[in-house]
Protein backbone atom coordinates (compact mmCIF):
# COMPACT_ATOMS: atom_id res chain seq x y z
CA UNK A 1 0.00 0.00 0.00
CA UNK A 2 2.82 2.47 0.79
CA UNK A 3 4.07 1.81 -2.54
CA UNK A 4 1.08 2.74 -4.22
CA UNK A 5 0.90 5.53 -2.42
CA UNK A 6 4.68 6.54 -3.77
CA UNK A 7 3.70 5.64 -7.27
CA UNK A 8 0.12 7.79 -6.94
CA UNK A 9 2.16 10.41 -4.81
CA UNK A 10 4.90 10.94 -7.82
CA UNK A 11 2.39 10.77 -10.85
CA UNK A 12 0.62 13.54 -9.42
CA UNK A 13 3.62 15.63 -8.84
CA UNK A 14 4.51 15.18 -12.07
CA UNK A 15 0.55 15.91 -13.45
CA UNK A 16 1.22 19.35 -11.77
CA UNK A 17 4.27 20.04 -13.18
CA UNK A 18 3.34 19.70 -16.33
CA UNK A 19 0.05 21.78 -15.70
CA UNK A 20 2.06 24.71 -15.01
CA UNK A 21 4.86 23.88 -17.26
CA UNK A 22 1.76 24.16 -19.80
CA UNK A 23 0.12 27.08 -18.19
CA UNK A 24 2.99 29.35 -18.11
CA UNK A 25 3.97 28.72 -21.82
CA UNK A 26 0.42 29.87 -23.05
CA UNK A 27 0.63 32.70 -20.76
CA UNK A 28 4.23 33.23 -22.42
CA UNK A 29 2.39 32.86 -26.02
CA UNK A 30 -0.49 34.71 -25.08
CA UNK A 31 0.95 37.37 -27.49
CA UNK A 32 2.14 35.94 -29.87
CA UNK A 33 -0.24 35.99 -33.36
CA UNK A 34 -0.60 32.68 -35.67
CA UNK A 35 1.84 30.39 -33.98
CA UNK A 36 1.55 27.82 -36.71
CA UNK A 37 -1.25 24.85 -37.15
CA UNK A 38 -1.14 21.42 -37.20
CA UNK A 39 -0.53 21.12 -41.22
CA UNK A 40 2.95 23.49 -41.24
CA UNK A 41 6.18 22.04 -41.64
CA UNK A 42 7.86 25.27 -40.65
CA UNK A 43 5.99 26.60 -37.96
CA UNK A 44 5.81 30.50 -37.77
CA UNK A 45 5.33 33.15 -35.29
CA UNK A 46 4.46 36.60 -34.92
CA UNK A 47 6.04 39.44 -32.26
CA UNK A 48 6.43 42.69 -32.76
CA UNK A 49 6.28 42.72 -36.23
CA UNK A 50 8.64 40.30 -36.62
CA UNK A 51 8.07 36.86 -38.22
CA UNK A 52 10.23 34.25 -37.24
CA UNK A 53 10.24 31.08 -39.37
CA UNK A 54 12.14 28.26 -37.89
CA UNK A 55 13.37 25.20 -39.56
CA UNK A 56 15.08 22.28 -38.34
CA UNK A 57 18.22 24.00 -38.66
CA UNK A 58 18.14 27.51 -38.63
CA UNK A 59 16.14 30.30 -37.38
CA UNK A 60 15.47 32.79 -40.56
CA UNK A 61 14.46 36.19 -38.85
CA UNK A 62 12.49 38.82 -40.94
CA UNK A 63 11.17 41.97 -40.43
CA UNK A 64 7.61 43.36 -42.47
CA UNK A 65 6.23 46.60 -41.97
CA UNK A 66 3.17 47.65 -41.65
CA UNK A 67 1.33 49.66 -43.92
CA UNK A 68 1.43 52.82 -41.79
CA UNK A 69 5.16 52.27 -41.89
CA UNK A 70 4.93 52.25 -45.43
CA UNK A 71 2.51 54.90 -45.94
CA UNK A 72 5.45 57.16 -44.01
CA UNK A 73 7.64 56.58 -45.70
CA UNK A 74 5.76 56.42 -49.18
CA UNK A 75 4.59 59.98 -48.51
CA UNK A 76 7.71 61.46 -46.87
CA UNK A 77 9.45 60.25 -50.48
CA UNK A 78 5.91 62.08 -52.55
CA UNK A 79 6.76 65.47 -49.89
CA UNK A 80 11.01 65.07 -50.84
CA UNK A 81 9.71 65.52 -54.52
CA UNK A 82 7.47 68.18 -54.24
CA UNK A 83 3.88 66.40 -53.84
CA UNK A 84 1.46 66.53 -51.30
CA UNK A 85 0.52 63.27 -49.54
CA UNK A 86 -1.37 60.57 -50.53
CA UNK A 87 -4.55 58.88 -48.57
CA UNK A 88 -3.97 55.18 -47.60
CA UNK A 89 -7.64 53.47 -47.89
CA UNK A 90 -8.53 50.55 -46.33
CA UNK A 91 -11.09 49.64 -49.41
CA UNK A 92 -7.74 50.14 -51.65
CA UNK A 93 -5.37 48.19 -48.96
CA UNK A 94 -7.92 45.51 -48.70
CA UNK A 95 -7.82 45.22 -52.84
CA UNK A 96 -3.96 45.18 -52.90
CA UNK A 97 -4.10 42.25 -50.72
CA UNK A 98 -6.45 40.00 -52.60
CA UNK A 99 -3.91 41.80 -55.80
CA UNK A 100 -0.89 40.60 -53.95
CA UNK A 101 -1.97 36.90 -53.38
CA UNK A 102 -2.70 36.79 -57.24
CA UNK A 103 0.53 37.98 -57.75
CA UNK A 104 1.96 34.89 -56.09
CA UNK A 105 0.57 32.96 -58.68
CA UNK A 106 0.50 34.90 -61.83
CA UNK A 107 3.13 37.94 -61.62
CA UNK A 108 1.30 40.41 -64.35
CA UNK A 109 -0.33 43.41 -64.64
CA UNK A 110 -3.32 41.27 -66.13
CA UNK A 111 -5.24 40.98 -63.13
CA UNK A 112 -7.26 37.56 -63.77
CA UNK A 113 -9.83 38.48 -60.99
CA UNK A 114 -9.93 42.10 -61.91
CA UNK A 115 -8.86 43.85 -58.65
CA UNK A 116 -6.70 46.34 -60.87
CA UNK A 117 -9.02 47.55 -63.22
CA UNK A 118 -9.43 51.23 -63.43
CA UNK A 119 -6.49 51.56 -61.38
CA UNK A 120 -2.57 52.46 -61.84
CA UNK A 121 -0.73 49.76 -60.44
CA UNK A 122 3.31 49.41 -59.58
CA UNK A 123 3.83 45.68 -58.27
CA UNK A 124 7.21 44.19 -57.36
CA UNK A 125 8.71 40.44 -57.14
CA UNK A 126 11.89 39.13 -55.06
CA UNK A 127 11.68 42.60 -52.41
CA UNK A 128 12.74 41.75 -49.12
CA UNK A 129 11.87 44.84 -47.61
CA UNK A 130 8.87 47.94 -48.22
CA UNK A 131 12.08 49.92 -48.64
CA UNK A 132 13.36 47.92 -51.36
CA UNK A 133 9.84 47.83 -52.83
CA UNK A 134 9.61 52.18 -53.08
CA UNK A 135 13.64 51.97 -54.28
CA UNK A 136 12.82 49.81 -57.33
CA UNK A 137 10.08 51.44 -57.99
CA UNK A 138 11.83 55.06 -58.09
CA UNK A 139 14.68 53.87 -60.13
CA UNK A 140 11.97 52.21 -63.36
CA UNK A 141 10.47 55.09 -65.04
CA UNK A 142 7.07 54.15 -65.49
CA UNK A 143 6.62 53.02 -61.53
CA UNK A 144 8.22 56.32 -60.92
CA UNK A 145 5.24 58.21 -62.98
CA UNK A 146 2.64 56.38 -60.73
CA UNK A 147 3.96 57.52 -57.38
CA UNK A 148 4.72 60.55 -58.35
CA UNK A 149 1.42 61.79 -60.36
CA UNK A 150 -0.23 64.59 -59.13
CA UNK A 151 -3.47 63.68 -59.66
CA UNK A 152 -3.69 60.34 -57.62
CA UNK A 153 -5.01 61.29 -54.30
CA UNK A 154 -5.81 57.72 -52.89
CA UNK A 155 -4.23 54.57 -52.41
CA UNK A 156 -3.07 51.14 -51.05
CA UNK A 157 -0.07 49.13 -50.27
CA UNK A 158 0.49 45.26 -49.31
CA UNK A 159 3.40 43.47 -49.32
CA UNK A 160 4.38 39.82 -48.49
CA UNK A 161 6.60 36.69 -49.55
CA UNK A 162 9.09 38.76 -51.04
CA UNK A 163 6.04 40.71 -53.01
CA UNK A 164 4.70 44.11 -53.08
CA UNK A 165 1.95 45.92 -54.98
CA UNK A 166 0.89 49.66 -54.59
CA UNK A 167 -2.73 50.71 -56.46
CA UNK A 168 -3.29 54.20 -57.41
CA UNK A 169 -6.53 56.30 -58.27
CA UNK A 170 -7.70 60.07 -58.50
CA UNK A 171 -11.00 58.80 -57.08
CA UNK A 172 -12.62 57.26 -53.67
CA UNK A 173 -13.06 53.63 -54.18
CA UNK A 174 -15.77 51.17 -52.99
CA UNK A 175 -14.63 47.55 -53.43
CA UNK A 176 -11.80 48.85 -54.92
CA UNK A 177 -13.30 50.32 -57.78
CA UNK A 178 -13.23 53.93 -58.57
CA UNK A 179 -16.15 55.90 -57.90
CA UNK A 180 -16.37 58.63 -61.14
CA UNK A 181 -18.24 61.85 -60.47
CA UNK A 182 -22.21 62.02 -61.37
CA UNK A 183 -22.38 61.68 -65.18
CA UNK A 184 -19.33 60.03 -65.66
CA UNK A 185 -18.98 56.75 -67.01
CA UNK A 186 -16.48 54.34 -67.79
CA UNK A 187 -15.40 53.82 -71.58
CA UNK A 188 -13.93 50.18 -71.53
Amino acid sequence: MKELREKLSFWSVLVLIVIIVTSFVITSCDSIANWGNSSDTNPSASIDNKTILTTSKTIIITTTTDTSDYADLFNQYRQDNGLKPLSFTDDLNEVAKLRLEELKTNFSHSSQEGYNQHLAENIVMGISSDRQALSVWDNSSGHRANMLNSSYTYTGYASGGGYAVQLFTSYPTVNGEPQLPPGWHWTD
